[in-house]
């Protein structure tokens, strides 16, 4: 892949987590923010002016243009697909929001484009660059665990959607829900701390209205090896947002809380661990420019995006759903 000094993004959907990614490429030394596309013509004004940035009418101009080396896509699920052909079809790199799309068919086939244009394909997934899954990671690899007995995802929210990011799309049984929209950050953690996730089994239950996301779900699963997975996640409940992954072991416990926190416990001790301060958006982007420098990274790819959807779309159909 072409080594650059300076890489041209091009990104295509500003809500809340679009912007987040967009202040990092434009404060990173290696990344230029050319060009700026949304379909609600007032925000796409709106983060223009406040950035500085050439705004776009139109989602394939931005795609053509020669300044662009690579997409950043942040559109709604539903919209990957469509707009992802565009992009590889055009010979442009491309970084992908999750899901990867809004089914396993179209993650396939985004999958095998990209693989077929050879171009770099990459997930935004922040959570694996940030300290508290990386110095997890480090004491899996340690032994700090023992023998793995049981992994544990728990998702409680107050409500859903969350007040940042509340928008019909992501409260939608089409396209939303928390399955769909946090559950892929621990099934990459899971996958690639321990290997592929299977014999997925589901309880659901959602509101009556049928045009409305999940309301909660329990759900079990395995790796390869048989050690069991557990998924409990509900929304509306009377208590703050409390985001845990916890892997059991017979020597130790290690519990990843709410994204930023990393806590161990030995029969003992229950302690914190104190993290490094790291960037982690900064670390993502500069796994981007190895990539293009030919050096490893640690870039979540179409490849795994494809892996999580298929865990996503078992999770969905459910071995029994219940509507309130």
């Amino acid at each position: 892949m072409e080594n650059k000094s300076m890489l041209g993004i091009g990104i295509i959907g500003i809500g809340i987590v679009g912007e987040r990614l967009l202040q990092a490429f434009k404060d990173h030394p290696r990344t230029e923010v050319v060009g700026i596309f949304d379909a609600n013509e007032k925000r796409l004004v709106e983060v223009g002016e406040n950035y500085g940035i050439e705004i776009f009418y139109d989602s394939i101009q931005l795609i053509e243009s020669r300044k662009v080396d690579c997409i950043y896509l942040a559109v709604p699920p539903k919209f990957h697909y469509s707009l992802a052909k565009e992009i590889i079809k055009r010979g442009k790199h491309i970084i992908c929001e999750k899901p990867l799309a809004n089914s396993l068919l179209e993650a396939e086939e985004m999958l095998a484009l990209a693989e077929q244009e050879n171009i770099m394909h990459a997930m935004n997934f922040p959570t694996v660059y940030r300290p508290s899954f990386l110095t997890l990671q480090n004491h899996v690899k340690k032994g700090f665990l023992g023998e793995l007995t049981r992994i544990e995802v728990q998702c409680y929210f107050p409500e859903w959607p969350r007040s940042w990011q509340n928008n019909n799309w992501i409260k939608s049984r089409e396209q939303g829900g928390f399955i769909r929209e946090v559950f892929p950050h621990y099934i990459e953690m899971i996958q690639r701390l321990f290997g592929d996730i299977e014999n997925v089994c589901s309880y659901i239950e959602y509101p009556s209205n049928e045009d409305q996301c999940e309301k909660s779900t329990v759900a079990i699963a395995t790796l390869i090896d048989g050690t069991p997975i557990l998924f409990n996640a509900v929304s509306d409940i009377g208590m703050k947002e409390n985001l845990k992954f916890t892997l059991r072991g017979t020597s130790g416990v290690l519990h990843h809380k709410n994204w930023t926190e990393l806590w161990r416990e030995t029969p003992d001790i229950k302690e914190q661990v104190i993290l490094p301060s790291e960037n982690h958006f900064t670390s993502f982007i500069n796994d981007i420019i190895r990539n293009f420098n030919g050096e490893p990274t640690r870039l979540v790819t179409f490849r795994e995006g494809v892996k999580i959807q298929m865990v996503l779309e078992k999770i969905l159909e459910g071995c029994n759903c219940r509507k309130f």
